[in-house]
């Protein structure tokens, strides 16, 4: 048996009519809608919501879920994924970004790979190359 939907929305249907149209993503506007809808008492149940938004219950559920949690803030917002991190380390990326602006400034990969290698001890892949970069001393 599926969880009850209880969910008490707090926004206006007027409110909640302004920032549909006011929206550009089509993911928000599919969450503001099915905050309309219950508002409206228009489509009551889950299964019908997923039923008009093609989606799977399960969504909506996580949607309903986090505007119980944190309200229209929390169901609006966007999670950024956070990204793989950089191989060369911040300090070291300063110092190659500050010889690259020099005037006489390396301009191939190939002398900047030497010199990461000379300078700060980091051995980067050739063009095309698939390895890692190891790191033996920083500069």
């Amino acid at each position: 048996m599926a969880n009850k939907l209880q969910v008490q929305i707090q926004e206006t249907v007027e409110e909640l009519e302004h920032r549909l149209e006011g929206h550009v993503t089509a993911v928000n506007k599919e969450k503001l809608l099915v905050l309309y809808w219950l508002a409206t008492k228009k489509i009551p149940k889950r299964a019908e919501l997923a039923t008009m938004l093609k989606r799977d219950e399960s969504t909506i559920y996580r949607w309903l879920r986090a505007y119980k949690q944190g309200g229209i803030t929390e169901l609006l917002s966007i999670k950024k994924a956070p990204g793989k991190t950089p191989h060369i380390p911040l300090s070291i990326r300063e110092k190659l970004i500050k010889k690259l602006q020099e005037p006489k400034g390396e301009t191939s990969y190939g002398k900047l790979q030497l010199w990461l290698e000379k300078e700060c001890g980091i051995v980067i892949a050739q063009l095309g190359e698939k390895r890692e970069p190891s790191i033996e001393r920083a500069c």
